[in-house]
């Protein structure tokens, strides 16, 4: 199996979601070309609008509908890196624990020969 991770396009502004800026707009036609000729047997993306709108050119390429998981979603500000886990707010360990979970099942249930393409944020 093997995981490609796609970090979103550049985005508008700062905020809980913004969407892709003009820049990130045009990073997408590169996505496309650089995957065209990629087999990718599943396509999963973070639930926030930057990282769904760069994944939804990538779905006629591939015949796959992006899949959602909230999981891949952005949490982990760089300040967490050197943060104890035990620290961490319930929250934060919710979702790491769910981002962990989903790690599992993809590499428990895809094959070998699977090429999955992961669009997601630099700190998912």
């Amino acid at each position: 199996m093997e995981i490609i991770l796609v970090r979103h396009g550049a985005k508008e502004g700062t905020g809980k979601d913004p969407v892709l800026s003009a820049k990130g707009k045009k990073q997408l036609p590169f996505l496309v070309r650089r995957f065209r000729t990629t087999r990718i047997t599943a396509l999963y993306c973070s639930p926030l609008l930057r990282a769904r709108h760069t994944a939804s050119p990538l779905q006629p390429l591939f015949s796959l509908s992006p899949e959602v998981i909230p999981a891949l979603a952005e949490f982990f500000p760089s300040s967490m890196l050197r943060t104890p886990q035990r620290s961490w707010t319930l929250k934060r360990r919710a979702h790491y624990t769910s981002l962990r979970t989903f790690l599992r099942l993809l590499s428990a249930e895809k094959t070998s020969d699977s090429t999955i393409l992961i669009v997601a944020h630099g700190f998912t």
